[in-house]
Parts: C-alpha cells; sequence; structure tokens
C-alpha cells in the first residue's frame, strides 16, 4: 500500500472530481529496469514504443515531431540533448516487476487496469499539453518531472475544433490554462483524473510510470452490447420491401417502416423517427468522403452560377421525406429541414426525383424563402460542385 494514504477518503473525495498529489507515496523508491533498460524496449519489433522531439513551446507542426518503434540502436545513441521524450507503452507486459507496481493502487478494481507505460527523457522533453479520457496515476521512478494542470475537467466539445493545435497529428491543446503545479521527485504520485488538461516537462533526466484505468464510454459498452446482438443476424436478412410503397423516385415511403418492422429483432427497439435515420443510412456515400468546398459568399456563389460554372455532381445522393410540417432533405448523409409547403415540395422533387437537372431550373425558386440556407447546403454536401476551370 502506498505511505500515508488514506484510501478511502481519496476515492470519496479525489477519485473522478480533482488532481492529488500523493508526495511520497513510495518511500525509497528504486524503478524495477533503469532507464537504459526500458530504452532497449523500443529496440523490440513487439514493443508499442513512440520518440517524440518537441520545441518548448509547441505552436504548429514544425515544433513537434513523432516517430514510431522500433528504433535501432544508432537513432536512439544519436538523440543527444534535444529535447526528446520516448514513450513505450504496455511496458508491464515486458516485465513482471512493472507489472507487479499496480498492488500499490490495490484499492483500485483490477478490471479498471489498462496498461503501465514507461515516459523516459532528458530536460525539456515533454509530450505537450493533452488530455486523456481515462483516470491515470503517474509514478515519478528517477529525476524530477514538473506537471501543470487545469483544476477543472474538459467536456469532449472543450477538446476538438479550434482547442487543437492545427496539422498536428497528435491532438495538442492550443488553449491550455493551467491553474495547479506540482513537481514530483522519485516515490512521489500525482493523480490525474479523466478529462484534466496536463503537460509534465522533464527538470533533468526523468523516467516515469503512468497507470492508464479504463472509463468505458457509455457509446463504448452499448456498441459492445450491440456486437452480441449483431451476432445473431444473418446476412442474408435485409430489407425487402414492396414496390407498391413506392412513391416519388426520391421519396421515402411513409410505410417503409412496415417492412423493416417484419426482419427488426424485437430484442432491439427502432430508430426514434426512423424515417429520418433511414434517409440518412441510404444517402450516405458507401466508399467515398465529403470534403467540405473552398468558402464562398452568397454573392461570389451567385456569380459562379450566373457564369455556368455550377453543375449537379451526378454521384451525390439525395432523398427526401415529408413529415407533418416538413420537408426534409437528406444530401450524402446530412439532412436539412425545409418548411412543409408547395413550393419547398417542388425544389425538393427537382433535386431528388432526377439523376440530373439544369441549374437553371432550380435557380427558380431563388425568391424563395431561405433558398440561400438550401443552396449553401447543396455546395456543402457537393451536391452542387464548381467547374473553376
Amino acid at each position: 500500500m502506498l505511505k500515508n494514504f488514506d484510501h478511502i477518503h481519496f476515492l470519496k473525495n479525489y477519485w473522478q472530481k480533482k488532481p492529488l498529489l500523493i508526495k511520497g507515496g513510495i518511500e525509497k523508491f528504486k524503478s524495477p529496469l533503469n532507464m537504459d533498460e526500458l530504452a532497449s524496449l523500443a529496440l523490440e519489433e513487439q514493443a508499442h514504443s513512440r520518440l517524440i522531439i518537441s520545441k518548448e513551446e509547441v505552436g504548429h507542426k514544425d515544433d513537434y515531431i513523432v516517430e514510431e518503434g522500433p528504433f535501432s540502436e544508432e537513432r536512439l545513441s544519436s538523440l543527444g540533448d534535444e529535447n526528446w521524450n520516448l514513450l513505450i507503452q504496455e511496458a508491464d507486459h515486458w516485465s513482471d516487476d512493472i507489472l507487479f507496481l499496480r498492488e500499490y493502487f490495490s484499492f483500485i478494481p483490477q478490471w479498471r487496469f489498462d496498461d503501465v507505460m514507461a515516459s523516459l527523457g532528458v530536460k525539456g522533453g515533454h509530450v505537450g499539453a493533452h488530455l486523456d479520457w481515462y483516470d491515470v496515476f503517474i509514478l515519478q521512478a528517477e529525476g524530477t518531472k514538473t506537471w501543470k494542470l487545469e483544476d477543472a475537467p474538459r467536456t469532449f466539445e472543450q477538446f476538438e475544433g479550434d482547442h487543437l493545435i492545427k496539422d498536428l497529428d497528435v491532438k495538442l491543446l492550443s488553449d491550455f490554462n493551467p491553474s495547479l503545479e506540482f513537481t514530483l521527485h522519485p516515490g512521489d504520485i500525482l493523480y490525474i483524473p479523466i478529462g484534466h488538461a496536463h503537460q509534465g516537462v522533464n527538470d533533468d533526466k526523468s523516467l516515469s510510470f503512468s497507470f492508464g484505468l479504463r472509463s468505458p464510454t457509455l457509446r463504448d459498452m452499448i456498441v459492445e452490447h450491440l456486437k452480441d446482438e449483431l451476432d445473431g443476424i444473418h446476412e442474408d436478412e435485409r430489407l425487402r420491401d414492396e414496390p407498391s410503397t413506392w412513391q416519388n423516385n426520391g421519396q421515402i415511403p411513409d410505410d417503409l417502416m412496415t417492412s423493416l418492422l417484419k426482419s427488426w429483432p424485437s430484442s432491439l427497439t427502432l430508430p426514434k423517427n426512423p424515417q429520418l435515420w433511414f434517409g440518412k443510412l441510404v444517402t450516405t456515400p458507401s466508399r467515398h468522403t465529403i470534403h467540405a468546398p473552398e468558402e464562398k459568399t452568397d454573392n461570389e456563389l451567385f456569380t459562379a452560377i450566373d457564369n455556368g460554372e455550377v453543375f449537379r455532381n451526378p454521384h451525390g445522393r439525395l432523398a427526401y421525406y415529408l413529415g407533418e410540417k416538413s420537408v426534409y432533405l437528406f444530401a450524402n448523409g446530412e439532412r436539412l429541414s425545409l418548411e412543409k409547403n408547395p413550393t419547398n415540395l417542388k425544389c425538393v422533387e427537382l433535386l431528388c426525383d432526377q439523376l440530373n437537372f439544369e441549374i437553371e431550373d432550380l435557380m427558380l425558386f431563388s425568391k424563395t424563402k431561405g433558398f440561400e440556407l438550401l443552396l449553401r447546403f447543396l455546395c456543402e454536401q457537393q451536391i452542387l460542385i464548381q467547374d473553376d476551370e
């Protein structure tokens, strides 16, 4: 057990709530493997290792290099004093002595543990400001390392998009705002709850072990459950609808769900608004990815149309469904809701009931309320594409 540590108090007040420094958690700790022995694991084909070389501050992709192992002895010996950090994932798979370090955390259920990662490097080495979607205990083994943390957890939305440094292959934060700081010495342990942004920088030659603890999402658990359900459904079971239900060429009929219900497993509930779910399903491209076009103003877009530079992409997938108050247009897996009225209905019929149409015919609806929104939606989903030549 850890020295001078009340695990009951920890679980009640800190677990998945806030960070905690456990000073001298393991008295007179000595690493089972030294840095050279751990670095030699990066030579192994089966080991999962990464070498990170970074500037003190990372602002763009040129400040950060990631190399995947295995590495040669020559590569590791050539590193010198540049800011490098070597990560050995699943170090506990290579050493029983490292594996049994988990016994210090026996107050955590065994099934929670994922792996033990070794992190070793020189002064200034770091992996950048980031966050993990799991809880972690960090045990300092050799040297010292200073950690900075945000005291509040982030949501997933506060992690993606503009919060990340652009063009990096790894997800590092561009808006890291730490308010906590801890310097770890050998035997010290830092607990970082799920979602708390953090960064550790080596103060000198440093070795630490990170004990990652699984925290599956509700989505993960549902997907795993559905895998078991899907195992009982044969590939030959598929949609077999009645041609008599077909209406206009691009329209999803109301009674399509009658056909689905015939083969739908009784243990699974139908999606809410099944016609809307089905519209997304049948219009999602099978093999290609939709890339957002270069943004244009409304004036630029209308000018391109007037110049004959915009045309219908024959490979775009379209369908529509008539709801009680709305017309739902599906384009390459995305949906746009329009007010249900005769004008909008004629417009979506033009779009969906034939493989091609004249842009001039579409522009007859340009005075309709919300037409600019419709036009931009069609461009974003690559239904309308521009020939810039």
